[in-house]
């Protein structure tokens, strides 16, 4: 079985399990924004390889393409709410692929670019 095959089986079926034992995130509105207090530790999250290999396997199933736009460049990770910021615990169904342009619409502002 191909290597990136087995990566994205083993960590979607990681999301299951965390379905599973702590309930699936319901939506929020598209324009939740971190809660303070929370700031500065989902700030560090987005830096860790955990947070990648998330951001990368979402990419895959969105075919690194923008949901919105369709665009397959300067894409980037939306999350669509924050349940579980708590214990930095995210699920790929909280996540889209966007484009940053339609990244900056979301959330009405300026957002910086990661390349």
């Amino acid at each position: 079985m191909d290597g990136s095959i087995l990566i994205v089986l083993l960590l979607v079926s990681y999301s299951i399990y965390k379905i599973f034992r702590y309930g699936d995130p319901l939506k929020t509105e598209e324009n939740a924004k971190v809660p303070k207090q929370y700031y500065k530790a989902y700030r560090t999250y987005l830096q860790s390889a955990e947070w990648e290999e998330l951001r990368d396997i979402r990419f895959m199933i969105d075919d690194y393409m923008c949901l919105r736009c369709g665009t397959t460049s300067r894409l980037q990770c939306h999350h669509t709410n924050y349940s579980g910021i708590e214990t930095m615990t995210f699920f790929l169904s909280q996540l889209e692929t966007v484009c940053h342009s339609c990244h900056t619409k979301i959330h009405q502002r300026k957002l910086p670019m990661k390349l």
